[in-house]
């Protein structure tokens, strides 16, 4: 079957790193952080309230560089906080005051696993929950253990904190939307670097995907789901590759980077794989150590004491610039780079 790439004014579509409002046809921002360019884009849409919040947020990111490992979760959760506010302004569905989610202690046992996390039905949380379409419908309580699993950017440093642990992303190597030559059945494809290729890989691929058995020199899978893209008609065809896009959004994930990656999470049997993107998971888990960096700072430091201080240490390094670049492309349906130049907080990459 030949097979043809999809393409907006001579560049091939690929993913997006938005989920709200892709602007597919839009040139990437380059820009070492996006606060300024995120600010002038709620000044010239009129957007108030959300740029005070914006500039709050701001304002808590640049204590949080400035704060130890054991302060530095309380300023980055307000940032987090009120950077979600800001997205949730500019679409009119800012909630209640009230956060969506608590945490607590199960044990006296220092560890992760003992660490939990409630998402609450209202508040902020679950706006953004619902805002990105993973809407739910009573109180879930996660360890946090979990969902540092469920984090791609710090995927590797668990990994090799938990030796035992499955590896739950895949990385994918090359992606795109294509379609058959002369017709409009298109379909999203990504291909694994065959180092990452075992025997059960296949039976991991999540609901809706599978291995596209057509190209025999790459390993790549695909969604089975096909939308129609018309070139003649490209509103039409954005439209529907704007829906499309979301479906397939809900199981690939980037790390912000100078060259943006991406992962597919797998579906592992018996395995509590957690439905919600990064975005709230970073949430959820930045408000129960800012708890801890308020309420009991000395059990903290313990947690930045023993075998998963390094993974710990990664994601209070890492999530404040993830969490900004990924709100900061909901809001304004942008794709951010950051320049070779520039380095980002370490990421622990697969």
């Amino acid at each position: 079957m030949k097979r043809e790439s999809i393409s907006i004014r001579g560049r091939a579509v690929t993913l997006h790193s938005a989920i709200l409002n892709p602007k597919f046809s839009s040139s990437t921002v380059l820009s070492p952080d996006p606060w300024d360019y995120v600010l002038l884009w709620l000044q010239r849409e009129h957007k108030d309230d959300a740029r005070f919040y914006w500039d709050q947020a701001r304002q808590f990111y640049r204590a949080s560089t400035m704060l130890p490992h054991t302060a530095s979760p309380l300023t980055s959760y307000y940032c987090f906080l009120n950077a979600t506010k800001a997205l949730l302004s500019t679409r009119s569905q800012l909630p209640s005051p009230d956060h969506g989610v608590a945490g607590d202690v199960s044990s006296g046992h220092c560890a992760l696993v003992n660490e939990r996390v409630t998402f609450k039905t209202g508040g902020v949380l679950p706006a953004l929950c619902r805002l990105l379409g993973e809407g739910y419908q009573s109180e879930s309580t996660y360890d946090m253990n979990l969902l540092f699993w469920n984090l791609p950017f710090i995927h590797r440093a668990y990994t090799k904190t938990y030796s035992s642990a499955s590896e739950l992303f895949l990385p994918v190597e090359s992606h795109g939307f294509t379609r058959k030559k002369n017709s409009t059945e298109t379909w999203y494809w990504g291909s694994v670097p065959k180092r990452y290729i075992t025997g059960k890989t296949e039976v991991t691929l999540p609901k809706g995907f599978e291995v596209d058995n057509g190209i025999s020199d790459r390993w790549v899978f695909r969604r089975k789901q096909r939308f129609k893209w018309n070139g003649r008609d490209l509103k039409t065809s954005l439209e529907a590759l704007a829906r499309y896009h979301r479906a397939v959004r809900t199981r690939i994930f980037p790390i912000y980077a100078t060259k943006n990656r991406w992962y597919l999470k797998k579906a592992i049997k018996n395995a509590d794989v957690v439905s919600h993107s990064p975005l709230p998971i970073m949430f959820a888990c930045m408000h129960r150590l800012s708890e801890l960096s308020r309420y009991d700072p000395q059990r903290l430091a313990r947690h930045l004491e023993l075998q998963h201080n390094w993974l710990l240490a990664e994601f209070l390094g890492c999530a404040p610039a993830q969490f900004v670049h990924g709100i900061a492309a909901e809001i304004t349906g942008d794709e951010f780079l950051v320049p070779s130049s520039f380095r980002m907080d370490g990421v622990s990459r697969t």
